[in-house]
């Protein structure tokens, strides 16, 4: 599996930019790093909707009354 340093030296080398050995490093490009990674793997992943990234689940029922009454069952959350 990539990490996250490889994805931002491949990122930091697009540029011609100095790459990291640890996003904790006390560079600019760290810290750079720091700032945009996990913002532009979520806009990459919302981006379309990627196979792996698509999480199922059939949701439960609740024994309680519903809140509402217009309702007759409702789901956990």
């Amino acid at each position: 599996m990539v990490s996250e340093v490889n994805i931002c030296n491949n990122a930091l080398l697009k540029i011609h930019a100095q790459t990291i050995t640890a996003l904790t490093d006390n560079s600019q490009e760290a810290v750079a790093c720091n700032i945009y990674y996990e913002q532009m793997r979520d806009d990459v992943l919302t981006a379309h909707p990627w196979n792996f990234a698509i999480a199922e689940a059939t949701p439960s029922l609740s024994v309680d009354a519903p809140l509402i009454t217009q309702f007759s069952y409702k789901y956990l959350k």
